[in-house]
């Protein structure tokens, strides 16, 4: 066996190098990400961080109101003398793409929460109308880059129907309308769902490019997505062994190291042993899948920003290497394994492009083959920011009640196995065979302690009153759809 401090050590070495710190941004602490100050003296970039920070607080307060009558936001403007720092950052320091692509996300967050209710527009996924302000920033900048040519479709379900949303980081022709965060969108016809499969296509223009979308809808019920588990983490359990695995995201950018270093730690703590034979190794998707298939993961917890991604599931590094940690039995377990996976390579692009996508569906694929080998459930903790705004597309295209999708309500920390945090709280008891309400009444203490996040990070448990409620109701009836963009 190997000593997990050396092991983490030698990936350190070999796969990153960037130091990581946090720092506060308005009333909450975002993750940030950086490196030692450019070597040539002329920008510090904790610095040009802080400027930042100000400026984005600053124009938070001041374009809230500007957006609410449905005025032209001035972001752009305020970031125009800054142009040549943050440029020179971009180019010399990855780490500050992802410093920047998060000031930009919460403050797109903010905006859309100011928005009227009843600007359809306002519903779209809060991550995609980030990423396409973050597009308009790059083109701002100079940058000619995905990002900033960014056009696809969203859609806004209503109990039976479901609305077509096509946006851009430009006109998408003379059908289009400018939105006041400076992109362009056009809403296409309600469509009402029936019991029966509908197909239906939409075209837009976008930058001289043809934009081709087939949607197809059907209603469904709650009962083909959602399972009705009394004991589910109990049942995890039956064979006597525990599998967990953390999935890091590319999109955590140079935060890895950071989040790789915290598990590890705790799987220490916690008297696992690096299985070297099995472990720095790359990965591909089929050896996931596997995984998945014949019931060798029981839970996973993925560390991801949300990233404006509506179609994938997941996102799996272009190269992605695996961690695996053992530990021996004791109690009514013979042992236990957790599987760290993450990206080989940082993305330092701030659109992000190291990296390709798992849709639902194909996870649904895994579960319905996994089905004809265990009747385990897998229980999936979704920590992306406001997963909650996504899950319902994900349980539909899943739709399979063995896997159990627990989704967040806000912004998540990252996983921390120091002091008060959501994500080691929910780890820890599902490895203590917890049901979901005493790890719920666990995450609420530290809410109710004011200790983590100053807003409550809590997730939303299968069988709590919330995720009836905010789940389960409003898939009584729901629209199950299959958007392909082309």
């Amino acid at each position: 066996m190997k000593n997990l401090k050396s092991f983490l050590f030698s990936i350190y070495i070999l796969t990153f190098t960037t130091p990581t710190w946090s720092l506060p941004y308005g009333s909450q602490n975002i993750r940030l990400a950086g490196s030692p100050s450019i070597s040539n003296g002329t920008l510090n970039n904790s610095d040009l961080i802080k400027t930042l920070q100000v400026l984005f607080a600053q124009a938070t307060e001041r374009d809230r109101n500007l957006i609410r009558s449905q005025k032209d936001i001035s972001i752009f403007a305020t970031l125009a003398p800054l142009k040549d720092k943050i440029l020179q950052a971009l180019s010399q320091d990855p780490g500050f793409a992802g410093v920047l692509q998060e000031a930009v996300e919460r403050y797109a967050v903010e905006m859309m929460r100011a928005m009227p209710a009843t600007f359809i527009v306002n519903r779209i996924y809060p991550s995609l109308t980030a990423h396409l302000l973050i597009g308009l920033i790059e083109e701002s900048l100079g940058r000619t880059t995905e990002t900033a040519r960014l056009s696809t479709m969203d859609v806004v379900r209503d109990n039976d129907s479901i609305t077509p949303i096509a946006v851009g980081t430009h006109s998408l022709g003379p059908q289009s309308f400018r939105h006041p965060m400076g992109f362009y969108y056009i809403i296409f016809k309600a469509e009402r769902a029936t019991s029966e499969l509908q197909t239906l296509y939409y075209q837009w223009t976008h930058q001289g490019k043809n934009f081709n979308a087939a949607l197809k809808i059907k209603l469904g019920t709650a009962e083909q997505a959602v399972g009705n588990w009394k004991n589910p983490v109990q049942s995890l359990r039956s064979d006597r062994q525990l599998v967990g695995m953390a999935w890091i995201s590319p999109n955590v950018r140079d935060d890895i190291p950071m989040v790789l270093g915290r598990y590890i730690a705790y799987l220490e703590d916690q008297g696992f042993h690096i299985d070297a034979s099995r472990s720095d190794r790359t990965w591909n998707l089929s050896e996931i899948k596997n995984l998945f298939v014949h019931g060798k993961v029981d839970y996973l917890v993925k560390e991801a920003h949300s990233d404006g991604d509506l179609v994938n599931m997941f996102q799996l590094g272009k190269n992605s290497k695996v961690i695996v940690a053992t530990k021996s039995g004791n109690g009514d377990l013979s042992g236990e394994t957790f599987y760290i996976l993450l990206p080989e390579k940082r993305d330092s692009s701030l659109g992000g492009s190291e990296k390709f996508g798992v849709p639902p569906r194909v996870v649904g694929e895994w579960m319905k083959s996994r089905s004809e080998i265990t009747t385990t459930p897998l229980i999936y903790l979704n920590s992306s920011c406001w997963s909650i705004k996504k899950v319902f597309t994900e349980i539909t295209q899943v739709s399979d009640p063995h896997f159990i999708n627990i989704p967040s309500l806000d912004s998540v920390a990252f996983f921390n196995n120091q002091g008060a945090n959501h994500m080691r709280t929910f780890i820890d008891g599902i490895r203590q065979g917890l049901e979901f309400s005493a790890i719920e009444q666990n995450l609420i203490h530290l809410d109710y302690q004011g200790q983590g996040w100053s807003k409550p990070t809590r997730f939303v448990f299968p069988n709590s009153r919330a995720y009836f409620s905010q789940i389960t109701q409003k898939l009584g009836h729901f629209v199950d759809y299959d958007l392909q963009v082309l």
